[in-house]
Parts: C-alpha cells; sequence; structure tokens
C-alpha cells in the first residue's frame, strides 16, 4: 500500500511516497513473557533449525521495576519527534507514518536495502552489547553465530540473482550500543521490481525465523498476536527518489493509536541465549529509544 509519509536519510529531507508491507512484520517472544517458555521450547525441538542454529525475534511488552513501556499519555507530534532524532546518530535513519488518530515513528540503524537499478546493496545488523563491552563482545560465540546465521541466510537468498560481494563481519557503533553488521552487494543479472526483493529478504533472520518456511512464520504471527505488537513494527518501510529505491527496517520506534502509546523492542534468540542477556539487550534498546527521542 502506498501512503505519503516523511522521513530523512542521513542529513537531508525527503518528502516522498513510500511504501509499508503491513505482512510479516515478524518478531514475537522472549522467555520471561507470557510466550517465553513456547519459544525457548521449540528453538530447543528444533523449531527454527537443526544444531540450535535458529534465531527469532522477540517483543518486549514490559519489564517489572522498570518504567512502563505502554501508557495513555497523548505522545509529542510526530514532526516534533522526528527534529528530535535527526541529531541523536549519524548512522539512524529517522523515519515517521501518521494519520489523525494513529502513527508510528521510529529512528532505525538497519537498512533492508538500497536499490539503484540492477545493483542492490543490504546488511546484516545482528548481535547487540554496550560499547563499553566491544572487548568480550567481539569473542563472543553467542552474539557471531547470531550474526552469521543473519549474514549466511542473505547472502543465500541473493546468490541466485547474480554476483554478491560481502565484507568482513565489523562492529558499528551507534553510541548507546554496538552491533555486528556485514554489508552485501548484489549486481543482479536482470533488474527486477522493489516489490521483488521486498518479498525475497523480508523478514531476514535478524526479524523473522531462520529457516523461514509456512510453519514457522505463522508461529511467529501467532506469538506476535498474543502479546499484542503493534502491526507496523518490524515492516519495511521505503521510499523512492530520483529512481533509488531506499528501504528502511521500521524497528525503535513509538506506536500510537488514539491516546494508547507503545514502546516495543526486539532481540534474537537463539539455542545458546539466557533470559538474564535477553532482558539486558531489550532494556537497552528501550533506553536508546527514548534517548533519542528526549522521552523520560
Amino acid at each position: 500500500m502506498i501512503h505519503s509519509g516523511w522521513t530523512t536519510r542521513g542529513h537531508g529531507k525527503y518528502r516522498q511516497p513510500f511504501m509499508l508491507s503491513r505482512r510479516r512484520e515478524i518478531p514475537p517472544a522472549c522467555s520471561g513473557n507470557p510466550v517465553g517458555g513456547t519459544v525457548s521450547g521449540r528453538i530447543r525441538a528444533g523449531f527454527c533449525g537443526n544444531d540450535g542454529a535458529n534465531r527469532c525475534r522477540a517483543i518486549d511488552e514490559k519489564r517489572s521495576g522498570d518504567p512502563p513501556v505502554r501508557g495513555n499519555a497523548a505522545p509529542p507530534h510526530p514532526r516534533e519527534l522526528i527534529l528530535r532524532a535527526i541529531s541523536s546518530s549519524p548512522s539512524h535513519y529517522p523515519y515517521a507514518w501518521w494519520t489523525e488518530r494513529e502513527g508510528f515513528c521510529g529512528i532505525t540503524p538497519e537498512t533492508l536495502f538500497h536499490q539503484q537499478g540492477c545493483r542492490l546493496e543490504t546488511m546484516a545488523l545482528a548481535g547487540t552489547a554496550r560499547p563499553e563491552d566491544e572487548g568480550v563482545f567481539i569473542n563472543d560465540d553467542k552474539e557471531i553465530r547470531e550474526h552469521e546465521i543473519v549474514a549466511g541466510s542473505i547472502l543465500s537468498r541473493l546468490s541466485p540473482y547474480g554476483s554478491v560481494t560481502r565484507t568482513a563481519r565489523s562492529v558499528l557503533n551507534l553510541g548507546t550500543l554496538i552491533h555486528f553488521v556485514t554489508y552485501l552487494t548484489l549486481e543482479s543479472d536482470d533488474q527486477h521490481a522493489p516489490a521483488h526483493w521486498i518479498r525475497l529478504l523480508h523478514p531476514t533472520p535478524a526479524l523473522g525465523s531462520q529457516p523461514r518456511t509456512e510453519n514457522t512464520l505463522s508461529q511467529l504471527d501467532d506469538w506476535r498476536s498474543r502479546l499484542r505488537c503493534p502491526l507496523h513494527f518490524g515492516a519495511p518501510f521505503g521510499f523512492l527518489e530520483n529512481g533509488d529505491f531506499f528501504c528502511l527496517v521500521g524497528i525503535r520506534s513509538l506506536y500510537w493509536q488514539g491516546q494508547r502509546l507503545a514502546l516495543c523492542t526486539g532481540g534474537g534468540v537463539v539455542a545458546s541465549s539466557t533470559l538474564t542477556h535477553e532482558w539486558r539487550e531489550l532494556k537497552l534498546k528501550r533506553d536508546t529509544v527514548r534517548r533519542s527521542f528526549h522521552l523520560p
């Protein structure tokens, strides 16, 4: 569906139509939420893959002892939120969509792809830690494995379409968080419409499951529904500029409907994940969103 929205790339402003997919905007649960035990059990049973090579997305409603992430206070106007977010980090992309009754506003570090003709640039962004923990993070087997599941899946999806180059895994420092990042570039043998690449790539294992099948995606959709996750969370958010199509992944965001406000965060769950580590990661991401929008 096409709407008129507003987003920014870096410090340049674009007012263009964008495409928003509302299907398969996965994440679902983490151990510690009502469906958390089910997620962990399904991973151990091989639901998302074999030999522990599993990744699903987690959505956190509220952690006991933390300020509530849902409320009934009217949010600031989206234009004000965007202006607050622009200066937060040059490595983030602010974006927003709204009507008189509902909307969302986010600041994401993740792009689904950037298409220029037959050239497609994308990224694997998975594995999270605090900047002060980088020395431990770069040697963390769980974080490395989590990242390589995502990077390997994207590589295998793109390879049939042409020549793919992949950078070495590196660390992306966002100021309040660090992530592992791998950049991939496809020189496609044929040109395809943006909708083709959205269907091919979304959701990557960073937001969905590995392997990606109708069965695993249906299970993730069920968990997501049970957690009352906003429909737009994690959806592709794209815009067209002079023939180039740039598509973001709609994470790190606020959602509202009337007076109801939600802040959602997600994290990867693999067989070696621990409850303490996942809760810590979710809190780091929530705090990052709050700071980006100057919220308490």
